[in-house]
């Protein structure tokens, strides 16, 4: 997908939409991903050897997962972030203009009085 994405704006110069193409390329890769899965794991079920024991996992070269993962459904994983949180309520924003308009403004008149001063002294320069 990454040589796809690099050359997809190639396409333009046949009257294609690049955006049109890269979806093709993607439904495409991720048929051929599923039927790879699918063939992957009929092999491993074929490879795999049930004794006494029960299955030989090893053998078939399967192993367990290092670690494991699980997230539930209100899991937040951002609950933590104190800056994401403040940045996603709009009344800070709002407050936020509330208290820094005047500064702003004190900026621009300051800013523009400058700028009148600096042209007037090249005049009389």
């Amino acid at each position: 997908m990454q040589a796809v994405r690099d050359e997809v704006h190639l396409v333009a110069l046949d009257g294609r939409l690049p955006i049109a193409e890269l979806y093709r390329a993607a439904i495409g890769a991720f048929e051929a991903l599923l039927e790879r899965i699918d063939d992957e794991i009929v092999a491993a079920f074929d490879r795999l050897t049930i004794g006494p024991d029960g299955p030989d996992w090893e053998e078939a070269g399967l192993r367990g997962p290092s670690a494991t993962w699980t997230y539930l459904v209100h899991d937040d994983v951002f609950a933590g972030n104190v800056l994401l949180g403040l940045a996603n309520r709009a009344s800070i924003g709002f407050m936020a203009v509330l208290v820094l308009w005047p500064v702003l403004l004190a900026w621009g008149i300051y800013l523009r009085w400058k700028r009148r001063r600096e042209v007037a002294d090249d005049i009389r320069g």
